[in-house]
């Protein structure tokens, strides 16, 4: 799995909660020790951002743990 992957994977939930395509023009990914709910590990997490009169507003903050399942996503309703 690579960072591809887990990208599509994010399109995909964020395409299934809100019922359209990302807009994206940026992207941040890293990886960091968190304890979310019965989790406690290594994650993947990525940020999604979007340009608008230079300012950079989150669309889509995602967390993974190694093997691909998604702990959590949250998105911004309002930019949609």
């Amino acid at each position: 799995m690579g960072l591809q992957w887990f990208f599509d994977r994010v399109v995909e939930e964020y395409q299934n909660r809100a019922g359209t395509h990302p807009n994206t023009s940026s992207l941040d990914v890293n990886t960091q020790w968190q304890e979310y709910g019965d989790y406690s590990g290594l994650i993947l997490e990525m940020t999604g951002w979007q340009q608008n009169n230079n300012v950079l507003q989150d669309v889509f903050h995602a967390a993974f743990q190694p093997n691909g399942s998604l702990l959590y996503m949250n998105f911004d309703k309002s930019i949609l």
